[in-house]
């Protein structure tokens, strides 16, 4: 998907379709929270509304109405390890005991190998290869299969150039794993 927003859009969609029930646990793997208050959204019924509501959110708070309403009880934010240099602690996974019993959804941006906003990242071939292969080694590890997985490519957050690189590997990584058909 093009904007990380329309996520919520996927999972309500998933939640209408009985792919995934409420109370999940979510992996975000983000340069940012994307989790900033947002205004209560009316119960969703049907896939139109999801849409409508879809749009009516931002990059920063498309997480929280699904934190409010309890579609989503536990949030794992994977941040960039480049974020480190700039006093943002890397946060882990935790282990797998902590995702027991509930449906994972798995949310990647981009902009977590590279980012044009500040501080400023532009990554690697080497740096998106390494980083696509640990959080797939970590999401082994930890005998997870995500129900629902997207992938934003965030363009006004990403570094451009760096986009179809990381979505290849990515890709590539998720179905070498078996993550992703």
């Amino acid at each position: 998907m093009t904007f990380h927003t329309l996520s919520y859009f996927a999972w309500r969609k998933e939640q209408l379709r009985g792919t995934i029930a409420k109370g999940c646990t979510l992996i975000h793997v983000d340069a940012h929270p994307d989790d900033m208050p947002a205004g209560k959204l009316a119960p969703c019924t049907s896939l139109a509304q999801a849409k409508e509501q879809a749009l009516s959110l931002w990059i920063d708070n498309f997480i929280h109405p699904l934190i409010r309403d309890r579609s989503i009880a536990k949030k794992c934010w994977v941040t960039p390890f480049w974020l480190e240099e700039f006093g943002t602690k890397a946060w882990e996974l935790p282990g797998k005991e902590w995702f027991a019993g509930k449906d994972v959804l798995l949310s990647i941006d981009l902009d977590y190998f590279s980012c044009v906003e500040e501080p400023y990242h532009a990554a690697t071939p080497n740096e998106i290869e390494a980083e696509t292969k640990n959080l797939v080694k970590e999401l082994q590890k930890r005998m997870l299969s995500p129900k629902v997985i997207t992938i934003a490519a965030s363009p006004d957050y990403t570094v451009v150039d760096d986009l179809p690189y990381a979505s290849v590997k990515l890709l590539k990584a998720l179905k070498k794993a078996g993550m992703w058909d």
